[in-house]
């Protein structure tokens, strides 16, 4: 790689095209402000410096040039103009720009592109620090400054051979941390110096740094309107960035550069202070003339080089033609040989068909081999504890029927052992035979005596099993095959393998289908008879609950159901009826929501005695009619045990009016009792007052007892019965 030398910098890569421009009829206060707006960074040593911007424009603004209305320069403000007024005291909102500028301002044009040496040597003989650039119209485009010469030159310039002890300035102008403000203004504008700096001086006359005061500095102390008698060593900025007298210019160049500052101090071993590199002086250590002679040399080493180099790109084209041409017509081959092997793949798989696939595939190899034969043999694996494999040809395309191997079984000892082998182990190998006929006992490969005078074989992999294998045979005459002839055998085994997994999956999917269909069938038989068998089941279900339902709803009886907490599951029409309730008032509802709660409490007594027992109980319970009436009903609860419900016991319930029954059963006990307490006693008993002896006697009317006497005439009635 040619690197061109440093010094060589872009056209007028040295102009700064950031400035500031203002009116002559602003005050020098509000200059003072637009001129400080641009940033200064000043890195502490403690902490790590950004990295150097890249273009020459400097880290600060140090001047404005003054237009008119026509934006054409008249003048030139610099912060040494300022510190000379601010030197005197002077308000400076009562002084324009106009009374302070320099007016005679030499400038540059834009149009005359000009090496840094010419410019450095036209700022050193003039003894300026800035150069504007102007237009034809002398409207500035840029300002020329030593920040931004200095950005332009290199390692490669002379700045890396000359000491900073060559190149600084013994002229120290110092003050005391003491000095005030005004003092270090005016022995600035007094020295015509941009920085003076803040030392303490020992017993034996040395200075020690302790920091610096610049001309920006007392432009910023203006804007911040700081009292001028504030002392150097509040305002001052420090530590004083320092170097060594001992190391290159270049060095320190780049230490400006880190740091962002324009002015170092340098030092000596024990720390005194003896010099200040500024950028003004880093130019000024530059020899004109010597820099003209390097630069001289290095165009005429560039224009060699150059033409070297033009040389070399010459030849390297002529090379990178060659290559080009060479593998576009690989590529050309490539492309065609693709373009065949994708137009037989798509052939291939057009169909679904096993055979169909096969043999396309044979075909179209022995199409484009240009071979006598192609077979693809399919093998066969062999039985437990058996190593011999067998490979049966399924399908050739063959130039000499007499050629032909379909059915035959390939096999042969040196492909079980140097072959099968490598397949074995699932590596897709692909052999290459070409022989004479006697040179090789492999080379008669199939069991017929036909001989291949040389072969191509590709094994076919599906699944990852070995499937089978694709073989070319050249029978006619020796024949060394080509590598692209290998490679596409290679890449079509792919698309055939893919193929015949597509029509594998299809037979499998075609014969799964054919037998989901025949268990679809028998499954909608058995659906349909089970279907029919629960039609008949339901209809004898639905004939069984009829039968049910009326039955219980024409009995006389009470009948129900209810669980355990005494909702009720199950009720007749005549328990309905008694109650008064309706299917959708009484199923879901508790026992205590349909009667007094008197008598559900009763009720649901009973039902729990059912549930702990187990066992059907008969007893008597009070009902209540509609109509308010009450009736004594027999009523015998069981428990109902469910399958699908075997943790919940059901109550179910036959009620029974005996109100009748127990009324007569009373009046028959009552009439029994009259009757033996009279058959005990001594009496004559007169019942009624009917005249024959066999009329009934009327049930509940008084009956008289008399007592026997002796005359035979009837006695007093004693009592009723």
């Amino acid at each position: 790689m040619i690197t061109l030398p440093a010094s060589i910098s872009p056209p007028m890569s040295y102009i700064e095209r950031e400035y500031i421009t203002i009116s002559p009829d602003v005050s020098l206060s509000t200059a003072i402000a637009t001129l400080t707006r641009s940033p200064r960074c000043v890195v502490p040593y403690d902490q790590e410096p950004e990295k150097p911007p890249q273009s020459p424009v400097s880290p600060t603004q140090t001047c404005i040039l003054v237009v008119n209305a026509e934006q054409q320069l008249i003048g030139l403000l610099t912060e040494r103009d300022i510190v000379r007024f601010v030197a005197r005291q002077i308000d400076l909102e009562t002084v324009l720009i106009s009374e302070v500028m320099t007016r005679n301002v030499i400038t540059h044009p834009e149009a005359e592109p000009t090496d840094p040496v010419s410019l450095i040597h036209q700022m050193r003989h003039h003894r300026i620090r800035h150069l504007p650039v102007v237009d034809p119209q002398n409207r500035p485009t840029g300002i020329i400054t030593p920040s931004s010469i200095r950005a332009t030159l290199q390692p490669a310039d002379l700045l890396k051979w000359r000491l900073v002890e060559e190149a600084m300035s013994t002229r120290l102008i110092h003050a005391l941390p003491s000095a005030s403000v005004a003092q270090i203004a005016q022995q600035m504008a007094d020295e015509r110096v941009s920085c003076v700096v803040i030392a303490e001086p020992t017993d034996i006359g040395a200075l020690l740094p302790l920091g610096i005061v610049t001309e920006h500095d007392i432009v910023q102390f203006q804007l911040l309107q700081l009292s001028l008698d504030l002392t150097a060593e509040a305002v001052m900025s420090a530590p004083l960035f320092t170097v060594s007298a001992h190391i290159s210019v270049w060095t320190a160049h780049q230490t400006m550069q880190t740091y962002h500052v324009r002015r170092l101090g340098v030092t000596n071993s024990k720390g005194e202070l003896v010099g200040i590199l500024t950028q003004t002086s880093i130019l000024q250590s530059v020899d004109v003339a010597e820099l003209h002679q390097v630069i001289s040399s290095l165009q005429k080493r560039v224009q060699v080089l150059q033409q070297e180099n033009i040389k070399l790109l010459e030849q390297i084209n002529q090379d990178l033609q060659v290559q080009i041409d060479e593998q576009s017509g690989r590529l050309a081959t490539q492309l065609d040989r693709e373009t065949v092997l994708l137009d037989i793949a798509l052939r291939i798989r057009s169909s679904l068909d096993l055979d169909t696939i096969l043999q396309t595939t044979v075909q179209e190899v022995r199409d484009r081999l240009q071979s006598n034969r192609v077979v693809i043999a399919r093998f066969h694996r062999p039985g437990q504890g058996s190593t011999d494999w067998r490979a049966q040809v399924v399908v050739e395309a063959v130039e000499n029927p007499q050629w032909s191997l379909l059915g035959q079984v390939l096999h042969n000892d040196c492909l079980e052992e140097d072959w099968l082998l490598a397949y074995r182990e699932n590596q897709n190998e692909t052999l290459r035979f070409s022989h004479p006929v006697a040179s090789s006992v492999c080379s008669d490969m199939p069991n017929n005596g036909v001989q291949a005078r040389a072969s191509l074989s590709v094994p076919i992999w599906v699944d990852h099993t070995l499937w089978g294998i694709l073989v070319a045979h050249q029978v006619t005459a020796c024949r060394i095959w080509k590598p692209d002839e290998q490679q596409f055998l290679e890449q079509l085994a792919v698309h055939v393998a893919i193929a015949i997994r597509q029509a594998t999956l299809l037979e499998q999917v075609q014969k799964s289908r054919a037998d989901l269909e025949a268990r679809v069938m028998e499954r909608t038989d058995q659906l349909q008879q089970e279907l029919a068998e629960r039609e008949r089941v339901e209809a004898s279900l639905r004939e069984s609950e009829e039968r049910f339902q009326a039955f219980m709803n024409h009995a006389p009886m009470l009948s129900w159901i209810t669980d355990r907490n005494g909702v009720m599951i199950y009720a007749n029409a005549a328990w309905m009826e008694f109650v008064g309730t309706t299917p959708e008032t009484t199923l879901g509802n508790s026992i205590r929501d349909l009667i007094p709660a008197a008598i559900a409490d009763e009720y649901l007594a009973n039902n729990q005695q059912v549930i702990e027992t187990g066992k059907a109980i008969e007893v008597i319970e009070p009902r209540i009619r509609q109509d308010g009436s009450q009736r004594q009903y027999l009523i015998r609860k069981f428990p109902i045990q469910l399958h699908q419900h075997q943790h919940e016991t059901w109550i179910g319930g036959i009620g029974l009016d005996i109100t009748e029954r127990l009324e007569s059963d009373l009046k028959l006990r009552t009439s029994e009792e009259n009757f033996r307490q009279l058959a005990e006693n001594p009496m004559v008993v007169i019942i009624g007052t009917s005249r024959s002896p066999l009329a009934p006697l009327p049930f509940g009317k008084p009956l008289c007892v008399y007592k026997k006497g002796g005359t035979g005439s009837k006695g007093p009635c004693l009592r009723g019965i």
